[in-house]
């Protein structure tokens, strides 16, 4: 995710952002219930453990000296849904226990 922050004030002071996301399916104005939360110093951050097709919205804000700024208008999106099943595994294999009809253990892969 990448964004423009806005000018510097004061020119000499220094700008954070914060990046919120949700994936309650609401387009709210701010953040709340189990939004995250990610602080960076930079323009950009990429997100993580994203469950695919799911739809998320996002804000950001400025921070400064002064504290937190407005929250952004949400922006809404929806990662992509699973491409294909997982790959089935491997047969399991059958161990004979020795002296014993009545047992069979199964060993997974």
């Amino acid at each position: 995710v990448r964004w423009t922050g806005p000018p510097v004030w004061p020119p000499s002071g220094s700008t954070n952002f914060t990046l919120a996301w949700s994936s309650e399916g609401t387009a709210a104005a701010t953040p709340s219930g189990q939004a995250r939360y990610l602080s960076t110093g930079k323009d950009h951050a990429e997100l993580h453990d994203l469950v695919p097709g799911t739809t998320y919205t996002l804000w950001v804000a400025a921070r400064n000296a002064l504290g937190l700024g407005q929250w952004s208008d949400p922006l809404r999106l929806a990662t992509r849904p699973p491409t294909r099943s997982p790959e089935p595994p491997d047969a399991p294999v059958a161990v004979v226990i020795p002296n014993s009809c009545t047992s069979l253990r199964v060993r997974l892969p």
